[in-house]
């Protein structure tokens, strides 16, 4: 400590993969500054007594950097390595991707942050764990998050409200916690010309708050197995998955706590938490049931919606689906998958999407962060169709090896 003031250490996490965009993060120029250093400048600017990177094998920065010991672990490997390097008792963190976020901001983190307690910010009732401060005493709490197979950062952040290391604060400003992950993230970004007319290249302008738009929040309904998985997946790609909903009210209970999402008490409330809502049921009748048209339903201020469909069901239950859903001022999709569990966990399934194709272009970015292949098959009913003849052939060969 010095003058009262206490001493803390800052990392920049920038070990993500950069799949998406295609090209490396940290590389993007803003300002005239490739993003790295201009995240670097934040930290220092927010007055950490040192900084250092946590990166993939093979990065080289002009700055000490750790490499990661676990490859493709996530962001929770970079924290849990920073940790156990940090000379003093706080640690800042702050991902490279986003550059919204102000050294002024990172100052009010650290000011309410004190040993042994540090502080994540909590934006719409979800935490943003990766511009925060976390205090020495985490590491243990994450290291047993990843013995534990829990890779995501809010599941750690939950961890350490619960037991006191972490305090909470509440943030409403949507441009510091904007981040770019797509080509299209980057292109809405470029396309602006403001920030090439900036001359004051300090990390402190707000130079997002007219680029990026945040993600569209997310609900499930029908979290088993595949659901469950999927959302998964979503919440780990950055998403924000706002509430889940299924009949056996124990699934939803388990996941939500595990994903930081609200168990909605009723199918209205996930519409009314979600932009678009990814529904997994059985069959038909459950089809039928979510989509009533009185009673308990998605239907219910679903204007503006985007419900987007991934059960096996017949084609004729996605045409009268989307009939009710334009009557409500909303959009549907089909999104028939020819993949199973593992793939759902991993973003690798095969998804055939069919219906409008102003649905299908909202659809697509959260579609292929769930998959390694998708297809626009054509109008609603056509996907199902498609799904119908895979099954069949996949049911042929299953009888022929069994002759």
């Amino acid at each position: 400590m010095i003058n009262g003031t206490i001493e803390f250490s800052a990392v920049l996490l920038a070990g993500g993969k950069s799949s998406r965009l295609g090209r490396d993060k940290a590389g993007l120029v803003i300002d005239g500054l490739p993003l790295w250093q201009r995240q670097i400048k934040a930290l220092r600017a927010a007055g950490a007594a040192e900084v250092f990177v946590s990166g993939r094998q093979g990065a080289v920065y002009d700055i000490e950097t750790l490499a990661d010991d676990i490859a493709d672990a996530g962001p929770l490997t970079g924290l849990i390595l920073s940790l156990r390097r940090a000379r003093f008792p706080l640690l800042l963190v702050l991902a490279v991707d986003l550059p919204g976020m102000t050294s002024s901001y990172l100052q009010k983190l650290v000011s309410l942050a004190r040993p042994g307690v540090g502080v994540i910010p909590r934006r719409g009732g979800f935490f943003e764990p990766l511009a925060a401060i976390y205090p020495r005493e985490a590491l243990a709490v994450a290291e047993q998050c990843r013995t534990d197979g829990e890779l995501a950062l809010h599941v750690l952040a939950r961890r350490l409200m619960e037991t006191g290391l972490v305090l909470p604060l509440e943030a409403s400003e949507d441009a510091l916690f904007a981040n770019i992950n797509t080509p299209e993230d980057w292109a809405l970004y470029d396309k602006h010309d403001t920030h090439k007319k900036v001359t004051d290249a300090s990390p402190t302008h707000p130079i997002m708050a007219v680029s990026i738009p945040m993600k569209e929040k997310i609900g499930f309904v029908g979290v088993g197995r595949m659901g469950a998985n999927m959302a998964r997946r979503l919440t780990d790609q950055g998403y924000n998955v706002t509430s889940v909903y299924d009949h056996h009210a124990s699934l939803a209970d388990d996941l939500a706590r595990e994903i930081g999402a609200e168990s909605a008490s009723t199918l209205a409330r996930v519409t009314e938490l979600s932009d678009i809502i990814v529904t997994v049921v059985t069959d038909d009748a459950a089809m039928r049931k979510i989509f009533a048209k009185t009673g308990d339903s998605l239907l219910t201020g679903a204007k503006g919606k985007l419900f987007i469909n991934c059960a096996t069901v017949t084609p004729q239950v996605h045409f009268d689906v989307e009939a009710l859903a334009q009557k409500a001022g909303a959009s549907s999709l089909e999104a028939c998958m020819a993949s199973s569990i593992t793939q759902a966990r991993e973003g690798t399934l095969y998804l055939m999407a069919g219906g409008a194709k102003e649905a299908f272009d909202r659809a697509a970015p959260v579609l292929k962060d769930m998959s390694v292949t998708l297809r626009h098959i054509g109008p609603t009913g056509s996907a199902a169709q498609v799904k119908a003849l895979v099954n069949m052939v996949m049911n042929i060969n299953t009888a022929g090896l069994a002759e």
